[in-house]
């Protein structure tokens, strides 16, 4: 009987354990569609959810921006206190073929060239630099100072050069002289019917020879004591063109007497064009030539670099000199 309750326990035993293994078998089996239908839904609505997320996000990356610029610059434009300022600070630069004016919204200056070419009719020029600003007058406020000289002293010289020795010319024909009735004083006589010819290494049997004139000039010492120039022009010769200056020099000191002959005494103010092209006839004066110079020189010195064409000589009738009336 015992071995009989046994064998079924057993059995009882294996059937409650078959029977639990079926109801989880059936829970499992009627969970596992519960499962895929929750995730497809889920699916469903990120598959309608990202789309429309990321439609929004690029509106608003777009939309915010324009909006924050729209507002920046309707401040900028409708604030007359913020424009006042911001034009007042802005420095205006003015050359003599385009203006440049600062933008309303920059605050930092723009420095100009140290030296300008203008027409006699051109506009002024306004020079700026980091810490000063330097005004390049307008041809109406330059004045033609006078030439004349200490003890009436006009210096003929040949064979010099920029920052060099002076060499002093002779009258005469031959090299190193200038003609005798055309002396360089003749070139500040504010006379345009008389002229001053030089030869150079040159002489009066040469012709159409190049260098001719070159490195010849003049130097003087004003009466009036020193003087801010600021301008240069040339006035042509009744003479053959080819003699004309092209590339000329201007250099001031304040040195006298024998020291003007030595290259040391002399600092470069101008280098370049003559401005003497397009003169409508002999006689006439070439473009005001202005550049920046801010030391007063007692004594200055005028070279002929080069002429306009091969010649036997260099001539011109007057060389001006000219200061502002604002200085």
């Amino acid at each position: 009987m015992a071995k009989i309750e046994v064998i079924n326990e057993n059995v009882n035993d294996t059937l409650e354990s078959t029977s639990a293994r079926r109801n989880t078998l059936a829970r499992t089996t009627i969970a596992l569609p519960e499962v895929r239908c929750c995730n497809n839904q889920r699916q469903k609505l990120w598959r309608i959810f990202l789309p429309i997320a990321a439609v929004i996000l690029i509106i608003i990356s777009v939309t915010v921006p324009v909006v924050i610029i729209g507002k920046n610059k309707s401040k900028k434009l409708t604030s007359p206190e913020t424009t006042t300022a911001t034009l007042s600070s802005s420095p205006t630069t003015i050359t003599s073929t385009s203006v440049h004016i600062s933008s309303a919204f920059e605050t930092t200056s723009r420095v100009a060239s140290a030296t300008t070419e203008l027409p006699f009719t051109s506009l002024s020029t306004l020079l700026t630099t980091e810490s000063t600003e330097q005004i390049q007058p307008s041809p109406g406020e330059l004045v033609q100072i006078s030439l004349d000289t200490v003890d009436g002293i006009t210096m003929g010289i040949y064979n010099t050069t920029i920052g060099g020795n002076s060499l002093p010319a002779t009258a005469g024909n031959a090299v190193g002289q200038y003609v005798v009735r055309h002396p360089p004083s003749y070139a500040c006589d504010n006379n345009t019917k008389t002229k001053y010819q030089s030869f150079g290494w040159c002489s009066l049997s040469n012709f159409n020879i190049s260098g001719c004139g070159h490195n010849t000039g003049l130097y003087f010492e004003l009466e009036s004591g020193a003087t801010l120039v600021i301008g240069l022009r040339i006035c042509e010769a009744i003479s053959r063109r080819a003699r004309n200056p092209k590339i000329v020099s201007l250099e001031g000191s304040n040195q006298s007497g024998i020291d003007l002959t030595l290259g040391a005494s002399w600092t470069l103010i101008y280098q370049g064009s003559a401005e003497v092209y397009d003169i409508p006839s002999h006689e006439d004066c070439g473009r005001i030539i202005t550049f920046t110079n801010t030391v007063r020189y007692s004594s200055y010195r005028f070279l002929v670099l080069e002429t306009v064409s091969k010649a036997d000589s260099t001539d011109y009738s007057e060389v001006q000199l000219y200061t502002s009336t604002v200085v």
